[in-house]
């Protein structure tokens, strides 16, 4: 379903058979941007989880993040040539940043144990004594969709999200309608595709508690 189509679907719901009003069609292409943007930031889904391998420098504690991180699943090093199953860094807080950063701001080692994020950076602690692979497995930002593509565009949120963004632009313009009942049931709506969505992501992620029983 391309964010077009999506579109589309919306002034059906609330407009059958009708034109949105002149002022709408701007607002609706807004809105659904907004909805896109709210589920990619308040849901994970396999489709946003990535892998993503960093190299570290000497001496050097920081290391920059992928400029679509969301969130981090697990960090890990590379050791001896292997790239998978080595022993993750523990995240640590803000306290505990302040707390090593004062005990061990002149150690290094070859494979730090612990580390932090910190906006747009990765810090290593101890600071990493060589240049090693550093292995990142996190969720992400989608790119953008541009105004210019809107019509045309389609990507996994729309694919497999598309009605739920559907319910939540329509539940918000009946609310500016007065017509709370309406917005109310596709607020539910919106909240039953999530639901949805959410048990096909751990169906795909093969998580147990989601697998089917045999018939």
């Amino acid at each position: 379903m391309t964010y077009g189509e999506i579109y589309d679907e919306i002034c059906f719901m609330c407009w059958p058979g009708d034109e949105p009003p002149e002022n709408i069609p701007g607002f609706i292409r807004r809105r659904i941007l907004s909805a896109r943007r709210m589920i990619n930031r308040n849901y994970n889904f396999w489709f946003t989880l990535k892998t993503e391998a960093l190299l570290t420098e000497a001496e050097v504690q920081t290391v920059a993040l992928p400029d679509d991180y969301k969130e981090i699943e697990k960090v890990y090093f590379t050791i001896e040539g292997q790239n998978y199953g080595g022993p993750v860094l523990r995240q640590i807080d803000l306290v505990d940043h302040i707390d090593l950063g004062l005990q061990k701001v002149d150690m290094s080692t070859e494979y730090p144990d612990a580390m932090r994020i910190d906006g747009s950076n990765l810090y290593l602690y101890p600071k990493p004594s060589h240049i090693r692979t550093l292995n990142l497995l996190y969720w992400s930002f989608l790119p953008t969709v541009e105004v210019v593509d809107f019509d045309t565009t389609e990507d996994s949120i729309s694919i497999y999200c598309g009605q739920a963004i559907i319910y939540h632009v329509a539940a918000d313009i009946k609310l500016q309608e007065n017509e709370w009942q309406t917005a109310q049931s596709y607020r539910q709506r919106f909240e039953e595709e999530i639901e949805g969505a959410m048990q096909e992501d751990k169906v795909r992620r093969s998580i147990p508690e989601a697998r089917a029983p045999y018939l």
